[in-house]
């Protein structure tokens, strides 16, 4: 989806500017293989890593081979597995061309994508009793107004690069998403994710309405701008971008940027065909 010779958002452009040499040090340590993969089980969420001489070992990259992970650069070795277009969001992490890498799941204590969660539930709820009727719909609404609302803010970009430049001064760990929602602080990236994990735990949880599937879309000219895509149970396509202010159809939000009404293409190459 990306123009030739472009960072996709998970690929990893050598050392991070300004990464602490002794830190430097461990993540190249990390690559050559200081962990021996353990393959998930059938159905298994999360990946696991436990240490292991470096003859066992087969790393390349920092990506274990044969699973969709990738080890972190963190004081607990650890992996989530990668989110990428139409993978599960929640147990996983997102690494931007930037080297910022998000964890998105529920272990941050309190959990802020939980609190989110129960915000949208009662916007629901009230749209609902106002409507006289639930829809998928009115959840997918909730979940927009609901990041927007709890996400956005004057200074969200600013207080977004200060928490990703003290975590890359700070050894380069990984940084929860729940740390950008706690501080209404945020880019196109981090409101995309925040949406993404809504989705899934209301189509785990919600016994109102089905849900249909939600992915996250790394725009084709431009690797490091993220936007969520739900597709409903009918099987219509949405994008939701709070950004840019867009929740739209996927077929109307076309339209509006083929007349320059919006700034991004959300569509895929093979929308096009």
């Amino acid at each position: 989806m990306n123009p030739k010779g472009a960072m996709k958002g998970g690929e990893r452009p050598g050392k991070p500017p300004g990464m602490k040499p002794e830190a430097a040090k461990r993540l190249k340590e990390l690559i050559a293989g200081e962990y021996n993969k353990v393959r998930p089980e059938p159905g298994s969420d999360n990946c696991r890593l436990l240490p292991s001489h470096p003859s066992d070992m087969n790393m390349k990259g920092g990506k274990i081979p044969e699973t969709n992970c990738t080890l972190l650069p963190s004081s607990k070795p650890y992996a989530h597995r990668n989110i990428g277009p139409d993978s599960p969001i929640l147990n996983g992490i997102y690494v931007t061309a930037h080297w910022e890498t998000i964890i998105v799941d529920l272990n941050y204590k309190p959990s802020e994508i939980l609190r989110l969660y129960d915000i949208a539930k009662k916007k629901v709820v009230q749209n609902a009793t106002a409507n006289k009727k639930m829809t998928e719909g009115l959840v997918m609404r909730a979940i927009y107004e609901t990041v927007g609302k709890e996400m956005r803010s004057e200074n969200g970009q600013k207080m977004a690069d200060a928490i990703i430049e003290a975590n890359r001064v700070n050894d380069g760990e990984p940084i929860w998403l729940d740390r950008f929602i706690k501080n209404k602080a945020g880019k196109a990236r981090h409101f995309t994710l925040a949406c993404a994990a809504l989705f899934e735990l209301f189509k785990e949880n919600w016994k109102g309405t089905k849900m249909g599937t939600v992915s996250v879309e790394e725009n084709e000219h431009e690797s490091a701008y993220l936007s969520c895509r739900y597709t409903n149970t009918e099987g219509k396509v949405f994008v939701l971008d709070v950004a840019e202010n867009v929740l739209l159809p996927l077929e109307q939000a076309a339209l509006k940027f083929d007349k320059n009404e919006i700034q991004w293409d959300y569509r895929r190459p093979t929308d096009r065909v």
